[in-house]
């Protein structure tokens, strides 16, 4: 076998034995390692480091059995913490708790086995809720509030990060209610803003929330934290209560394209960033046949490439949300005009008398017909309002009309509006809002129309008769969502077209003021300004990009070096397997895509060997879906 290690040129290499030092104590153990903590009775065969919290890591450990196994029993109150070196004693390849313990008596003999994992009591403690700024009491105050960031609320995604940091570490923002500042009041009393989380930011919250005393290991620093800088938008993230940190970090980090794992290589254990497709670049080392061996140019001897092209996604077909606009449309009198002689005394419904019971509609219900649904009932009723010069996509049937994207107040205290209702007494020419006096209209749900709720109906719309006119302005929903459609490259290893269609209504949107035409809002030019979005732009780029990462084949490596090597870290690519020549990237154009190691294993027996797997998915880069 090649082995890297040995360098001697001897046939045989004794290797010396990994050190696994055993301590019962409540924080990370500290280095140097004592003799009094080295055990040689107990030792570690395996171990393996995986990326993500899926398969946290975890080592195998074999007990020295050299008397029968009789008198054993249950322990309690048992903490005990398991570390394994190199033989140096320096290099630490694994810390976990003594959490597993098999014992066998067969015809082969007597057997004493255990595992040692990281559990997730090693990344801090529950999660208790998020943290507060209580301007009453001038303190951070925990809420019983699940972890969430930039939540959408009402079709908005809304910050909910402070401008405060921890008071405990500078590391670290707090979060907010996402409608607690929205107003200059409300900032002013507080005292703080609300933000939008990044995915830096939104890391480290959760770090130093849950894993503040940092026992067993230590929060990514600033440098590893900063390879997060360029990370897609952080949009409407909710974990659950009972989220542990390594979950909470998967779930963050996984769908905008980064991961973590355990740096042993410090004097305490750290958790580290990477970015998905991105680090160190590394070669494997294999002769090609018949060479003479050198064993500065091996360090490899069995390895499996399987390669995917079928399922590369080479088109992408993004789909945003509808598009809305805010219009204003023309209300009509949902009743017949033989009832329109009717008095207010005449429909109240407190009077039994009353012809309510009747024509509960005369002079209460008025309607957009924007279904054809009232054509024929009055004779201004012909046809429903053609919107085609509003949305690029327009069919006529019932909707619902949700409040206008107009803010309310001054550029100052920017919120959102309610439903404007206006009337007129003069067939048009002027209007006005509609006043409380004509009682608490009702939006009607399922179409577009409103119902005045009063004991009697509006008596002054009444008296103006056939001047008496109505209309309504808010936000209407098209037929048609923003959309983009990224079609395959040229250089695309997946000669067919393999589409992938993602649904990201939350993403992407088209919110804009009707500014003219003859259903204009009359909210357009707002001193106040209005809620409007036009991703048209960033969803054209997403679907590229999404494109342009998932085009390259899936590459499935599994390598086996003899000997231990820790130079190839978990992040790290393998650009190729010199000597053999076995390029590895997956996009086989100019784009460069290779696979990264994603798990490390150490095997001592046998014989001491390292098998790296690499992520299937990462040739590909991809930053997934939020």
């Amino acid at each position: 076998m090649t082995d890297a290690i040995n360098t001697s040129g001897a046939r045989h290499f004794r290797y010396s034995r990994w050190i696994t030092r055993l301590i019962q104590t409540d924080e990370a153990p500290t280095l140097p390692v004592p003799v009094t903590e080295i055990v040689t009775d107990f030792r570690a065969e395996r171990v393996i480091q995986s990326a993500g919290s899926s398969t946290l890591d975890s080592a195998q450990l074999n007990w020295n059995v050299s008397a029968p196994l009789i008198n054993r029993v249950q322990a309690t109150n048992f903490a005990w913490c398991v570390e394994v070196f190199l033989p140096n004693a320096t290099s630490r390849l694994h810390l976990g708790d003594y959490v597993t313990e098999t014992e066998a008596v067969n015809s082969g003999g007597e057997f004493l086995t255990a595992q040692s994992h990281l559990r997730k009591w090693h990344f801090g403690t529950a999660w208790i809720g998020q943290v507060w700024w209580d301007a009453r009491t001038n303190a951070e105050v925990a809420v019983s509030e699940p972890p969430s960031f930039n939540p959408l609320i009402d079709g908005k995604i809304l910050g909910n990060r402070s401008n405060r940091r921890r008071l405990d570490t500078n590391e670290a923002f707090i979060w907010c209610h996402p409608e607690q500042l929205l107003t200059k009041e409300a900032q002013t009393y507080s005292g703080q803003t609300a933000q939008k989380w990044t995915l830096r930011q939104a890391v480290a919250a959760m770090c130093w929330e849950m894993n503040n005393s940092e026992k067993f290991i230590d929060n990514p620093n600033a440098t590893s934290l900063a390879k997060l800088d360029d990370a897609p938008v952080l949009e409407d993230v909710r974990l659950s209560m009972d989220v542990s940190l390594p979950v909470a970090l998967d779930r963050l980090l996984h769908p905008l394209g980064f991961n973590w794992h355990i740096d042993y290589d410090l004097p305490k254990c750290r958790i580290e960033l990477f970015e998905v497709g991105k680090g160190m670049e590394r070669e494997l080392l294999f002769q090609a046949p018949r060479e003479v061996l050198d064993l500065a140019k091996s360090n490899v001897n069995d390895y499996r490439i399987a390669r995917q092209i079928g399922d590369a996604p080479n088109a992408v077909y993004a789909l945003g949300d509808f598009e809305r606009r805010e219009i204003t449309l023309p209300l009509f009198r949902g009743w017949q005009e033989a009832d329109d002689s009717l008095s207010a005394a005449d429909l109240k419904k407190s009077d039994t008398a009353s012809q309510y019971k009747d024509k509960p509609l005369v002079w209460r219900q008025w309607v957009a017909n924007e279904a054809g649904d009232y054509n024929g009932t009055r004779a201004e009723i012909t046809d429903p309002p053609d919107l085609s010069s509003v949305f690029a996509n327009y069919v006529a049937h019932r909707r619902e009309i949700e409040d206008p994207i107009t803010f309310d107040g001054d550029a100052d205290n920017k919120q959102r509006r309610q439903m404007l209702l206006e009337w007129s007494s003069d067939g048009g020419t002027t209007w006005e809002l509609v006043p409380p006096s004509f009682g608490q209209p009702y939006v009607t749900p399922g179409q577009i129309g409103v119902l005045f709720t009063g004991d009697s109906p509006p008596s002054a719309m009444i008296d103006a008769g056939a001047d008496a006119q109505l209309r309504i302005t808010g936000t209407v929903q098209g037929n048609k969502r923003i959309q983009e459609y990224a079609q395959p490259t040229a250089d695309a290893p997946n000669g067919r077209t393999n589409m992938l269609t993602l649904d990201v209504p939350s993403k992407f949107q088209s919110r804009k003021v009707q500014s003219s035409g003859p259903f204009a809002s009359t909210l357009a030019g707002h001193e106040a300004g209005a809620d409007e979005q036009d991703d048209e732009t960033e969803i054209k780029e997403f679907a590229e990009k999404v494109r342009d990462q998932n085009t390259c084949a899936e590459l499935d490596c599994r390598f086996v070096l003899p000997g231990i090597h820790t130079t190839y870290k978990i992040g790290d690519l393998i650009t190729k397997i010199k000597g053999r020549e076995i390029d590895l990237n997956a996009c086989g154009g100019s784009e460069t895509r290779y696979p990264q190691i994603i798990r490390r294993e150490f095997s001592y027996s046998p014989s001491p060997t390292t098998i790296l797997t690499v992520d299937r998915t990462a040739g590909r880069n991809a930053r997934k879906v939020s």
